[in-house]
């Protein structure tokens, strides 16, 4: 702990950073919540270990979020999944509107490192749920998409990981 302070702390934008220490390991839907609920921001956004973000994809659709306001509440993106170096899939984004009925037969929004949502709706429906094991990030997106509209974007900022080099 004490070094990932003193890294934090050597930051030039050491401001934009909160370390939160949990005393009791409680799971990852618990770790995500804390970091959520604290957030000083209205837009949440989540990198899973396994993955890597394309470097502009946070101003770049913060520019579209800015574009379509507060009509949608989740925004996701294609992304690729990497098997091996040379064998990937593209899984596109592909919906938006309303999704309450879709998205509890498929999951339409997809990995959490896929999505950008508002605070106000991840508040709303309590964030991850800490009971459930697997498919957190799925059983919150069917609980938003039950309040909210939801918008893609075509462009692949997202590149999910299975293999290490």
């Amino acid at each position: 702990v004490e070094l990932i302070k003193n890294k934090i702390e050597s930051l030039p934008q050491k401001d934009q950073f909160r370390l939160i220490i949990r005393k009791k390991n409680g799971g990852q839907s618990n770790a995500t919540n804390d970091g959520a609920f604290s957030a000083k921001y209205d837009w949440l956004a989540f990198l899973d270990s396994d993955d890597t973000w394309h470097s502009e994809r946070l101003s770049l659709q913060a520019q579209q979020i800015n574009m379509h306001g507060k009509d949608y509440h989740i925004y996701y993106c294609g992304h690729y999944i990497i098997y091996s170096p040379n064998l990937k899939r593209f899984v596109p984004a592909t919906f938006e509107g309303d999704a309450s009925k879709i998205e509890k037969q498929v999951n339409v929004v997809g990995p959490t490192s896929r999505v950008i949502i508002s605070k106000e709706a991840y508040l709303k429906v309590n964030g991850f749920d800490p009971l459930m094991p697997v498919c957190n990030d799925w059983d919150c997106w069917i609980r938003v998409t039950n309040y909210f509209k939801i918008k893609y974007f075509f462009s692949i900022y997202l590149y999910d990981w299975l293999f290490l080099f």
